[in-house]
């Protein structure tokens, strides 16, 4: 059902280590030129804790406290967004990704939270107080999720689909490594609307769970 449409147009995902950062699949424009970091004040980082504000980035690489006008993200680190230690943060290009990826899904904010950008990484080990600060930022995600206007989902395999067409949406989210994590699910449960991004544009996750109950009501085993 899911590549039913001539509109779809799967693609191999890597499954080498070094194919791992997927963007470089996506935008190879992205290694043209000298990588910009992004990482945000430490200050800010642990206020965020404290208060249990989102702390937010904008397309420009700029920093805010927010408690609303923003969107949350939800995907899978090792699909593209993982934390690079180099720059303590992302490369600021793939920062400008995601607001491309906004305006395709409808969304307006100026704003995002991304939990690779404000959980303080170390590698192999990060400090003890980085560690407690970490369990601070987690404890604070409920009220991050639960502001955000909306979270935007992006799987590497569904931002590959030529479709917005509900069925072939949630068929590609469930073969995807979106659904494979439990974290994901926690998101958008959390979340007063969730948005899955694909090739062409998006679709809300409410209106696909309403939709394939509505099939499930004819089709149980199949839907």
């Amino acid at each position: 059902r899911l590549f039913a449409s001539d509109q779809v147009k799967p693609t191999s995902l890597p499954t080498r280590p070094e194919d791992s950062n997927l963007f470089h699949k996506w935008w190879p424009t992205l290694w043209k030129s000298r990588g910009q970091g992004v990482s945000p004040p430490r200050a800010m980082v642990e206020q965020s804790a404290k208060d249990g504000s989102a702390l937010c980035v904008n397309v420009k690489g700029e920093w805010s406290l927010r408690t609303e006008g923003y969107v949350a993200l939800s995907h899978v680190w090792i699909e593209g967004l993982q934390r690079e230690e180099r720059f303590g943060g992302l490369e600021k290009t793939k920062i400008t990704k995601v607001f491309e990826l906004l305006q395709r899904a409808g969304l307006s904010s100026e704003w995002i939270w991304t939990d690779v950008l404000v959980i303080p990484g170390g590698w192999p080990t990060s400090s003890l107080e980085d560690e407690l600060l970490t369990v601070d930022l987690i404890n604070s995600m409920p009220k991050v999720y639960g502001r955000a206007e909306a979270v935007l989902v992006f799987d590497a395999l569904v931002l590959q689909l030529h479709s917005t067409d509900l069925v072939d949406v949630a068929v590609g989210l469930s073969c995807g490594k979106w659904a494979t994590r439990v974290w994901t699910y926690q998101e958008i449960k959390l979340a007063d609307r969730a948005v899955i991004v694909t090739a062409i544009g998006s679709v809300d996750y409410a209106d696909m769970v309403i939709h394939l109950r509505t099939l499930a009501a004819l089709d149980e085993t199949r839907y």
